[in-house]
């Protein structure tokens, strides 16, 4: 089990990068930002576009291999 051991560090050094606050100024809980928010849903529009993309490859694949297959088996009954 991770234990967050933060509380316990001395806070002089520590910045939020987003918000440019020293960790003294506010608590874990107070400290949230709604960049954060649109940054898991970027992440989310991300992996549903490279979901849909890998879906269309796929069938690609699938359509390139099953043509493949007919056309070898066409020029085999052929001969």
């Amino acid at each position: 089990m991770l234990r967050n051991y933060s509380n316990f560090l001395v806070p002089i050094h520590w910045f939020c990068p987003s918000c440019d606050k020293k960790r003294s100024e506010y608590t874990t809980d107070q400290h949230t930002h709604t960049g954060l928010g649109e940054i898991e849903e970027r992440i989310k529009e991300i992996n549903a576009n490279v979901t849909l993309k890998f879906e269309q490859l796929k069938k690609e694949i699938q359509e390139v291999v099953l043509n493949t297959a007919h056309e070898s088996a066409k020029k085999y009954s052929d001969a």
